[in-house]
């Protein structure tokens, strides 16, 4: 602190105020006078010094109901107190100090002390004061995503919350829409992770710049971003002007590298019942919905989509119990070869009637396993299927015919799929050459999280399959490197392809 402070002085002496301030005023301290009470309660309120001296008996109010309204109000609860008073007792002393005064001077005033302790006010009040400072400052660090200085998850879930109170409390509308920066995993494989860095704060920019003042935009985690759209009269509008907005330019990174970029939205209107988390549920799914469309394209929460995520609640619900119940069936697929005569290899089918809903996609089981937690019970049940199909493949003679499996990416990523696969093929005594493993484009971009469970398959002998070939931007380069020994081509890449 400088020699600029203001130093409220509270006497009912006018002599000794004159006295106070002229000794403070020689250090080049600015003096503020109260004569009594009641009025230096309204200039500490209204003038905010930095430490206020005051005689502990002034007509009107004395120092103590005054530092105990000062205590009371949170715009003067820091305020350092110095007490001149002319008594010695003890007692009385302690009192001020436990009721909140920071130091006492006694009469008759010595200038030396009085200048000291004013000099150590102001250094508590300049600790405080960056005290208070840091605590703005962790708190917005709470509150803040470092790297695009929007909300964080933290924050935007509190945000959401009281977004969902207020629409609720003064029936207004909101959207919540889910964006997902399209094959983000790729710009950090190909381009490295400053360029990751630097498409994040590019699209944290372009969205805040496409909405309004009332609008709300954070990240949500990783590449996904959530907004909230209070009373937004045309949400699929606004969704497509901000996905024009990322995809009508590439970002320049360091001024030396142009990386095109696309991103994927999904929305969903509150209805007026739904908690923030399954407003954001359904959000989540009109997403998943944009990319399976085909990525760089917007999809909204309809009918549709409610009666799957109905159908996906009814699964969870069910799933563990039919597991436990053996439920579930494994049906296999012939692929023929020598033209229809001879049978290569056998596809293992996920397949699910049931009770409610009739035959579940294979898709939907694998997906809500994952979120319930039941991915590595599913994984065995599949399994243990497909052991028992090779070995009655032995029985008959047939050992040269292969079996497949497909492994979803979530089930690659997230379990020990080579010390469970490799750890069934030793317990049933199999050929790991009879197995195949098929895995999407998907999950082979997920380079560093699957190549060594892919290399410990392959080193045992299981067969790697690559399905659905040339949607996604993995390079034939990366099928050396994940042992991959059989690629199915996706219809939509050779389609047209002698036109």
């Amino acid at each position: 602190m400088g020699p600029t402070e203001r130093i409220l002085v509270g006497e009912n002496s006018a002599l000794l105020r004159r006295m106070l301030g002229d000794v403070l005023m020689s250090q080049g301290w600015t003096v503020l006078e109260a004569c009594d009470g009641p009025t230096a309660l309204d200039i500490a309120r209204t003038e905010a010094p930095e430490v206020l001296l005051m005689a502990r008996e002034m007509s009107g109010m004395d120092g103590m109901a005054v530092l105990d309204e000062l205590r009371r109000d949170p715009r003067t609860a820091d305020m350092p107190v110095v007490f001149v008073t002319g008594h010695t007792d003890a007692a009385e002393l302690a009192e001020g100090l436990e009721r909140g005064a920071h130091d006492y001077v006694r009469k008759p005033v010595d200038p030396v002390e009085l200048v000291a302790r004013i000099r150590t006010a102001l250094r508590l009040r300049a600790l405080l004061d960056e005290l208070a400072r840091r605590n703005v400052e962790l708190e917005q660090l709470a509150r803040t995503d470092v790297l695009t200085g929007l909300a964080n998850r933290r924050h935007a879930d509190d945000m959401l919350r009281s977004t969902i109170a207020s629409a609720r409390r003064h029936s207004r509308h909101l959207c919540a829409v889910l964006v997902d920066i399209d094959r983000f995993k790729s710009v950090n494989d190909v381009h490295g992770h400053a360029a990751g860095d630097a498409v994040l704060r590019e699209v944290a920019v372009r969205l805040q710049d496409g909405l309004r003042d009332e609008d709300i935009a954070a990240r949500w985690g990783g590449e996904e971003f959530l907004l909230l759209l209070p009373d937004s009269p045309d949400a699929g509008g606004v969704c497509e002007r901000l996905r024009a907005s990322i995809a009508d330019r590439p970002v320049n990174v360091h001024g030396c590298l142009e990386v095109p970029i696309s991103a994927s939205f999904g929305w969903a209107a509150w209805s007026g019942e739904e908690t923030g988390e399954m407003l954001v549920a359904r959000a989540d799914l009109a997403l998943y919905a944009a990319k399976d469309g085909g990525r760089n394209r917007y999809h909204v929460f309809d009918d549709r989509l409610r009666a799957r995520l109905e159908m996906r609640r009814d699964i969870e619900r069910d799933l563990g119990k039919a597991l436990a119940n053996e439920e579930l069936e494994v049906w296999y697929q012939p692929i023929l070869g020598k033209g229809g005569l001879g049978l290569n290899s056998l596809e293992a089918l996920l397949r699910w009637n049931h009770p409610k809903l009739g035959w579940i996609p294979p898709q939907e089981l694998v997906a809500v396993a994952s979120l319930a937690g039941l991915s590595e019970p599913l994984m065995r049940f599949i399994l243990n299927d497909v052991c028992t199909m090779m070995q009655t493949l032995q029985v008959v003679g047939m050992p040269h015919v292969r079996v497949a499996m497909n492994v979803s990416p979530r089930e690659l990523a997230q379990l020990a799929i080579d010390e469970l696969i490799l750890g069934k093929l030793r317990k049933f005594d199999l050929l790991p050459a009879m197995l195949e493993i098929e895995i999407t484009e998907e999950a082979a971009m997920n380079f560093q999280a699957v190549q060594g469970k892919l290399a410990a398959l392959s080193a045992a002998g299981v067969q790697i399959a690559i399905d659905d070939f040339g949607v996604g931007y993995s390079s034939l380069g990366s099928l050396r490197q994940l042992h991959v020994n059989r690629v199915k081509i996706d219809r939509g890449f050779v389609t047209g392809i002698a036109d």
